[in-house]
């Protein structure tokens, strides 16, 4: 079985919605570190997701540095 080391993760009772966690444990929109939440790839538009994590993902699958 592999793990992943980026993708989306849920934190219940932490946040209502999903967050884009990177190889260094922090979400990309900097409110949380991962706490060995099960990490997702894929389903990147989902209405479930955090919307500043989605913007500095696709900003970041673009080539840009999208941290404003």
């Amino acid at each position: 079985m592999s793990t992943v080391d980026e993708g989306w993760g849920f934190l219940p009772g932490l946040s209502r919605k999903w967050h884009y966690f990177t190889k260094d444990g922090r979400s990309l929109c900097g409110g949380f570190g991962n706490l060995r939440a099960a990490l997702e790839v894929g389903n990147d538009d989902s209405s479930d997701n955090c919307a500043t994590c989605k913007r500095k993902l696709k900003g970041r699958k673009n080539g840009r540095n999208n941290d404003s």
